[in-house]
């Protein structure tokens, strides 16, 4: 997976799963959130969203290299809780 950076959909690679495998495990319609947006929509710190996502809080998605992008829907979830 990789994210679009024009509207932060995900972007499947091409890969030897099934389509039905690749539906299964993400929808192209995620919608991924930086660090900063999610501290943002969670009126948090962004110290206090690593650490949610240290402790499983909050499920995040590492692209290649240092970054991490959380699902918005999880993000939400964690409003609703």
């Amino acid at each position: 997976m990789r994210v679009n950076r024009r509207d932060r959909t995900a972007v499947p690679l091409k890969s030897g799963l099934c389509p039905e495998a690749k539906e299964a495990k993400m929808s192209v319609n995620d919608e991924f959130l930086t660090r900063q947006e999610a501290a943002s929509l969670l009126r948090l710190n962004i110290k206090t969203v690593d650490r949610y996502r240290q402790r499983g809080a909050l499920p995040a998605q590492r692209l290649l290299g240092r970054s991490v992008r959380f699902r918005r829907d999880d993000v939400l979830k964690l409003v609703r809780t």
